[in-house]
């Protein structure tokens, strides 16, 4: 599912992130200009340090926090080298209608240091949840597809993505609304990959995909 910001409306909606610095407001973590240290820099370097140190802790909540800031910043970012226009691509859905997703354009984090540091940090703070939050998950398999030219790990980016809807969307024609449309969307994400991966590894792909899936649903029904 691709996202553009993160933060209280979409990762965490039940947890704040405010309390991470009284002169920050939750909002401030989904702007641009404090993210790119335009305005409010110093509160957001105290803020960024406060999630960061929570991180250490190991809890999920507190991980997925101290990413989702870092997210934002890569989105940031990566608007800040390409501009906001991108193309889109239509598919059908469950019912046969047409969806249209947009894509943004990917600055290369190659010629940006400052955006391969984000998206490097961005990586190995949600790798750690890789195997337990679909969250995580997710995010891991957007950055290996369209940071593709840069981290060139497009099988690892696969198995992230595939796994996850291999949980989520068995028998998504008996699902309600809401899950049908995630469903779309997470399907969107995996044809990403079509062309970076052949089609017969793809299919070895999906079978360790799928077995990460089994594990992941077994655990939930512990």
């Amino acid at each position: 599912m691709r996202i553009r910001l993160l933060l209280t409306t979409c990762l965490l909606a039940a947890a704040p992130l405010a309390h991470a610095a009284a002169t920050l407001a939750d909002t401030d973590l989904e702007n641009c200009d404090v993210l790119l240290g335009k305005t409010k820099k110093a509160a957001f370097g105290r803020a960024l340090k406060t999630l960061k140190d929570a991180a250490a802790n190991g809890d999920a909540n507190d991980v997925l926090r101290y990413g989702a800031a870092l997210h934002n910043r890569l989105a940031c970012l990566n608007t800040k080298y390409t501009g906001d226009e991108g193309w889109g691509m239509v598919m059908s859905d469950e019912d046969g209608n047409n969806v249209e997703a947009k894509h943004p354009p990917h600055a290369d984090p190659g010629a940006h240091p400052d955006m391969a540091a984000a998206l490097r940090e961005a990586i190995r703070t949600f790798e750690p949840l890789a195997d337990t939050d679909v969250r995580a998950r997710i995010l891991l398999g957007n950055y290996y597809a369209d940071y593709n030219g840069y981290l060139k790990q497009p099988a690892k980016g696969y198995v992230y993505m595939a796994g996850v809807y291999s949980a989520e969307c068995r028998n998504v024609a008996d699902r309600d609304k809401a899950t049908k449309s995630r469903c779309i969307s997470l399907r969107q994400d995996r044809i990403l990959y079509n062309s970076l991966i052949p089609p017969a590894q793809r299919a070895r792909l999906d079978d360790e995909a799928t077995a990460w899936a089994d594990r992941y649903l077994a655990r939930k029904e512990r």
